[in-house]
């Protein structure tokens, strides 16, 4: 997601500091509905620039496949086993250099 320039996301009031500033505004660029409602359901998986898999705010799962699964589970988030598999094989197209979105 792009910041849009015309719309006024209020920085975080509670840490204006520049490293809370920073971090507000990646949260808005990199994963805005989770940032407003950090539930499981705005916790999705998408191909980001470099066509790899992401979850949350940038959490590489292909950079993280060994550890992906016990990290997202440190975080709360169980994967089920469909969830896993489909991970699975969009990494393995990943490492191969197919386009992901094709899968």
């Amino acid at each position: 997601m792009a910041i849009n320039p015309n719309t006024n996301y209020g920085l975080d009031s509670s840490n204006p500091t520049y490293v809370g500033e920073r971090n507000f505004l990646l949260k808005v660029a990199e994963n805005n509905p989770l940032r407003l409602n950090s539930t499981s359901a705005n916790l999705s998986v998408h191909i980001d620039s470099m066509q790899r898999l992401v979850i949350g705010y940038g959490y590489d799962l292909f950079v993280n496949r060994a550890n992906a699964p016990a990290d997202l589970a440190g975080a709360g988030i169980a994967l089920t086993p469909a969830q896993a598999a489909a991970i699975l094989r969009f990494q393995r197209c990943a490492f191969y250099g197919l386009d992901v979105r094709q899968r």
